[in-house]
C-alpha cells in the first residue's frame, strides 16, 4: 500500500502543467505551488491610477424609510391665521423595537444614533413629515393645505432606540407651491 501511495504521488506531481508561465513549470513539478510564483522584481507595477474612485457610503434606502414611518406615531397641534398661514408642529416617534423582527440591525441607541446621522439631511423625512402636516389640516377640513407651499424646519434626536423627529410645518395657504425644476 505505501508503494502504491508513493507511486500514485510521484505520478501526480510529474504530470506535465499548462500554464501561461512555462518557465515556472518546473516548480510545480516539484511539489512547491509557491516557487512557481515570479520573482518579485517582475511583477506588473500599476503604471496609471483610476479616473473614477468607487465609494462606500451608507443610506437608508426608500423601502426601509416607509417601513419605519409606517410604525411611526404622529401628533400634530396647529391652526390657522388671520392671514391665510396654517402653522403647525409635527412630532413623530418611531420606536425600534417595534421594528427589530424587520431589520438586520439589533434596535438599540448605537443604531438610532446612526440613523439620527443618516436622516439628519435627508429631504425625504422633511416631505414625509410635510405630507402628515397637510394631511392633519385637510383632516379639520381645510383642503387649500393640499396643494399650497409649505416651508420645514426638521430636528431630529434620539432616547435609547427611539427616533424623534420635530418639525415646525408652515403653509402658505394662498401661494401655490413651487414645482422643482425637472418636476411634472
Amino acid at each position: 500500500m505505501r508503494k502504491l501511495r508513493r507511486s500514485l504521488a510521484s505520478f501526480i506531481l510529474l504530470l506535465p502543467v499548462h500554464t501561461s508561465n512555462d518557465t515556472h513549470a518546473h516548480a510545480l513539478q516539484k511539489g512547491s505551488a509557491t516557487n512557481a510564483l515570479p520573482e518579485p522584481t517582475k511583477w506588473l507595477r500599476v503604471s496609471r491610477i483610476s479616473l473614477i474612485r468607487q465609494e462606500v457610503r451608507e443610506y437608508v434606502p426608500d423601502g426601509n424609510l416607509k417601513l419605519l414611518f409606517a410604525e411611526a406615531e404622529h401628533v400634530v397641534e396647529g391652526a390657522l391665521d388671520r392671514e391665510g398661514k396654517g402653522f403647525a408642529s409635527v412630532m413623530t416617534t418611531i420606536c425600534l423595537e417595534r421594528t427589530a423582527e424587520l431589520f438586520r440591525e439589533h434596535p438599540d441607541e448605537a443604531t438610532t444614533a446612526k440613523l439620527v446621522d443618516l436622516l439628519r439631511e435627508d429631504t425625504r423625512v422633511r416631505a414625509r413629515l410635510i405630507a402628515v402636516g397637510r394631511a392633519e389640516f385637510e383632516r379639520r377640513g381645510d383642503t387649500r393645505a393640499r396643494d399650497c407651499r409649505a416651508e420645514m424646519d426638521v430636528h431630529l434626536r434620539f432616547e435609547e432606540s427611539r427616533l424623534l423627529i420635530d418639525g415646525d410645518l408652515v403653509l402658505l395657504l394662498g401661494q401655490p407651491e413651487r414645482r422643482r425644476r425637472g418636476a411634472r
